[in-house]
């Protein structure tokens, strides 16, 4: 009993709203809020930084967020190597994207 916790959004993500704090009910042992129950909305996070770059590239990652993926390519007048094929992109927590540039 007294315990709190507080509702917040994971690493990645936007929180609309504002964090939720809850308390244990010394009576009913059971965690309650003094607010609007309602738990906030978490939004995925854009992704900035480490966008694919380089001579010819084209790329769909605009706007993604956390956890998405996008994919680039070669733009008009460019072609991959035999031996490429077009790589795929992952939005982390930290806002950046990982794949191989």
């Amino acid at each position: 009993a007294g315990d709190a916790c507080a509702v917040y959004c994971a690493d990645g993500y936007d929180i609309e709203g504002s964090a939720v704090l809850y308390f244990c009910d010394s009576v009913s042992n059971a965690f309650e809020t003094s607010s609007s129950p309602a738990l906030p909305t978490c939004t995925p996070a854009v992704c900035a930084y480490d966008l694919p770059t380089g001579a010819g590239v084209t790329h769909d990652c605009a706007d993604k967020g956390t956890g998405s993926t996008c994919t680039a390519t070669c733009g008009d007048g460019f072609a991959l190597a035999a031996d490429e094929t077009d790589q795929v992109f992952t939005c982390g927590a930290n806002g950046a994207f990982t794949g191989t540039n």
